[in-house]
């Protein structure tokens, strides 16, 4: 082909033909692609790969109808954010590969993506290249294995920059139209380096008019970061209709528990007439679907409920009356739509049943873990209850028949917590059963004694402090006899008339270096170091660590260094003030107090429910619950010892490897009696 200013020749054609042809091709190359939806594109274009994803093959927004909103939104001009509070497992991060691919080929531009740490965003890379190579539409822009790299995602003509929170030189310096953040609740509060990576992120999009942030996340701690962005944005809920009666309603777990719709929205089933949960092989089985019409629906019907759903912002309804397919919206947006708000859980999902959302529920009660359930099932912040008991009140309602000293038949292990402060230390000895239910066994104060005027024993304010030398007889050599009222000989699960404290945690907090040399002077395992330590999370409870030298100076411990375990005490309060307090005696997980505790234990209860939490926002912005003590002159010792046996029970059963379920304990085998010749031989030889 020659080109010149009047003529083009093409071989074989004049140069009218050859100038025919030309405008041709161009109007072929330069013509206007249709415009395709981001939505359309994926349903035509996106597959998944049978190596990273349950359901290979194409990608069904019919089975998960909630996701074309999302998705839809990611193009709208007016849309600046979008943000999604969800469970885990409802296809959070796939719908953010299959934006990211759609994006790329619809709308080319230069892309962020951030997720927690490096591991998860290489993990995040090579899951969206190995969707990529299953779609014939975008197999080809998928780079070969020896040309990837951890500094970019390289769809051709679409570069997406890879970061993590934990690195604040990858969120620097690069302009990009779309941010696309992952599991922004498990990100650290600062980089490395410092920085909110949150705010950094945020910054990348400036230099575009028409730009998008796309957050997703499961809720995940006292700071949840995605509950303050949905809380934030225009709040959208996913509108249901009933099968039966035609009601629409957003899906709920809990019922409703007062008004009009008491009893109604929400799963039911599993629990008896007093409010009290089933055994778990009947909840599973009575377990159902209320709606708020008081319709009975079944799993069968759940999916198709779901599927008929539509997305409202907070302020726009439909009326109770409203039963058509398409209903008549009332109300209008609180908030703008240019930060759009998402609350996805399990119950939307095709794959998670009634059952299966009960079995959780009660699973994570057994195990004392209910913020679990509400932030992966649910998709929900978990908020501590903010009303507590009078003592008198608790004392009633979880009072047993044993008595004080005494152990229950049920029990299988003793743990202890001991608060330690300048005057004297207080003590606590909890019995453990099966699915974690407790018996309070005995309870007291050791003063210390100053001087050797009023000390019982002259060598008592030797290296130890007398009040803690007093532990051993108090709790730690102490033995426990097995409630029997009858003398009938009762024992314990592991034929044991009398019991030992396992495990005693001593609060090193105060006092380190006295405790440290108690510690060591025990010479057993049996007496661990434990301290309050807030870099924990609900997920990780506890931590050992080694303190290699005494607190202000002195020589190193021996060995490398004593153990010390930290515990997020927290998590341990709102277990008990949230769930165990609220579980009647008798039930399974109960938390039991000893008979007549009311007459000689005000001192000890009085300080339980003496401490409120208080929601505080910290220095890098993030709200954390803090536990204030409602009165100075009753203290909070006593509570704080519950947590410490709370926290000594689940930390022995760590280290055996077993769980709250009492069928996998070890039962020691029935020693064989000795036969009468072997009796006479014994005798004989003695």
């Amino acid at each position: 082909m020659i080109w010149s200013p009047d003529v083009i020749e093409i071989e074989g054609l004049d140069s009218g033909h050859g100038i025919a042809a030309m405008q041709r091709i161009g109007r072929g190359v330069w013509r206007t692609r249709p415009p395709v939806s981001i939505t359309e594109w994926c349903q035509n274009n996106f597959r998944l790969s049978p190596f990273y994803e349950a359901t290979p093959g194409k990608y069904d927004l019919k089975a998960n109808p909630f996701w074309v909103e999302p998705l839809s939104f990611m193009m709208e001009p007016d849309v600046r954010q979008v943000s999604m509070k969800k469970s885990t497992q409802v296809g959070g991060t796939l719908t953010l590969l299959a934006a990211m691919l759609a994006l790329s080929d619809i709308d080319p531009a230069p892309a962020m993506v951030v997720t927690p740490d490096e591991i998860s965003c290489i993990e995040l890379r090579d899951r969206l290249y190995a969707n990529a190579e299953e779609g014939e539409s975008t197999r080809h822009k998928v780079p070969p294995e020896r040309l990837r790299n951890t500094r970019h995602i390289d769809l051709q003509a679409c570069r997406t920059y890879m970061a993590w929170a934990g690195s604040a030189q990858r969120l620097r310096g690069r302009a990009c139209k779309r941010v696309f953040r992952s599991e922004i609740d498990v990100w650290p509060g600062k980089a490395v380096k410092g920085g909110d990576p949150i705010a950094a992120s945020s910054e990348r999009v400036k230099r575009f008019f028409d730009s998008l942030i796309y957050d997703e996340s499961s809720p995940s701690g006292d700071n949840s970061v995605i509950a303050g962005l949905y809380d934030a944005g225009d709040q959208r809920q996913w509108w249901c209709q009933c099968p039966k009666c035609g009601r629409w309603q957003f899906l709920r777990f809990f019922p409703y528990r007062e008004g009009e719709l008491a009893g109604r929205g929400g799963v039911a089933g599993y629990k008896d007439a007093d409010g009290n949960t089933l055994p778990v092989d009947q909840a599973i089985r009575k377990s159902h679907y209320v709606c708020v019409g008081g319709c009975k629906i079944n799993q069968s019907q759940k999916d198709p409920m779901v599927r008929t759903g539509l997305w409202l912002p907070s302020g726009v309804k439909i009326a109770p009356d409203d039963t058509a397919k398409k209903p008549k919206l009332r109300g209008t947006p609180d908030r703008s739509r240019r930060h759009a708000t998402y609350h996805l859980w399990s119950m939307h999902s095709p794959t998670v049943s009634i059952s299966s959302l009960v079995s959780a529920y009660l699973d994570r009660i057994s195990s004392n873990n209910l913020r679990k359930f509400f932030e992966d099932w649910c998709g929900l912040e978990y908020v501590t209850r903010r009303t507590i008991a009078r003592w008198e009140d608790l004392a009633a309602r979880l009072q047993a028949t044993y008595t004080r000293g005494t152990v229950p038949q049920q029990c299988w292990f003793l743990t202890a917590g001991v608060d330690v402060q300048d005057h004297g230390c207080y003590w606590v000895v909890r019995g453990w059963g099966d699915q974690s239910t407790s018996w309070l066994i005995d309870f007291g104060y050791q003063r210390r004694f100053f001087g050797s005027e009023d000390a019982p024993e002259t060598e008592v304010e030797g290296v130890l402090r007398s009040d803690l030398k007093q532990l051993f007889e108090a709790l730690i050599d102490r033995r426990f006899p097995i409630f029997d009222p009858d003398g009938e000989g009762l024992v314990n699960p592991l034929q044991q008339k009398n019991m030992r404290v396992k495990l005693c945690g001593i609060d090193s907090n105060f006092h380190p270096r006295d405790v440290h040399q108690f510690v060591l002077s025990c010479d057993t395992d049996r007496v661990r170091c434990i301290r309050g330590d807030h870099t924990l999370s609900p997920k990780q409870r506890f931590r050992e660590s080694l303190v290699e030298r005494p607190a202000r100076g002195g020589e190193d411990y021996a060995d490398g260094g004593m153990k010390q375990w930290g515990i997020y005490t927290t998590a341990y309060k709102e277990v008990l003030r949230d769930t165990k307090w609220s579980i009647p005696a008798g039930r399974p997980s109960a938390w039991l107090l000893p008979n007549g505790i009311h007459r000689y234990g005000r001192d000890y209860m009085q300080q339980l429910v003496n401490e409120r939490p208080v929601d505080e926002i910290g220095k890098d912005g993030r709200k954390k619950t803090s536990w204030i003590p409602r009165s100075s002159a009753i203290g909070v010792d006593y509570w704080d010892c519950e947590i410490y046996a709370f926290a000594m029970a689940e930390i022995l059963l760590h280290e055996q490897d077993l769980t709250w379920d009492a069928e996998g304990w070890p039962v020691p085998k029935p020693q064989r009696q000795p036969t009468q010749h072997e009796q006479i031989v014994a005798r004989d030889y003695q």
